[in-house]
């Protein structure tokens, strides 16, 4: 078992495969950028054709987190998005099968440090391309003004501090 976290920025849809069985049991709003808007959690396989489904619905002092019940089956693709001007912080852990754990084992002996390496905290999300459907609503959350009380976009923002 190895725990899973992930803060996932709003309107910025991210194509993760888990290497094990992945269980998300909770979800949080991180950064509240609008105080009056819900920020809704949704699931979506890359090759559906429909919207995905709701995980869950925040909105600020209201409803701030909720406990989940998501289970998702390894080496399968899911689209994770924030629909909504907030930041969510999803919590869960990694149910690690035999191959896994046997790949871990030969790692650590391998290494000498008695435990995996990875990269990053967020290896397990691919660098695969979005739907086109989601690569669009990503390039209007850029260039069209947000009405909330935030002025710019984190990718404005960033690119404004290049």
């Amino acid at each position: 078992m190895r725990y899973w976290t992930y803060n996932l920025e709003p309107s910025s849809p991210k194509v993760f495969t888990p290497t094990g069985v992945l269980h998300i049991t909770n979800v949080a709003i991180k950064d509240v950028f609008d105080a009056h808007s819900r920020t809704v959690l949704t699931l979506t396989p890359p090759d559906s054709l429909n919207n995905g489904v709701v995980a869950a619905a925040l909105t600020p002092n209201c409803t701030e987190f909720t406990i989940l019940n998501v289970k998702l089956a390894p080496n399968v693709p899911i689209i994770l998005q924030a629909d909504g001007p907030n930041t969510l912080s999803l919590i869960g852990w990694i149910e690690e099968g035999p191959k896994t754990l046997q790949k871990m084992s030969s790692l650590s002996s391998a290494s000498g440090l008695g435990k995996r390496q990875r990269k990053s905290d967020n290896e397990e999300f691919d660098d695969q391309p979005l739907p086109k459907r989601f690569q669009a609503a990503q390039s209007t959350d850029e260039e069209a003004p947000v009405q909330s009380k935030r002025t710019t976009t984190r990718a404005a923002q960033k690119a404004k501090a290049k």
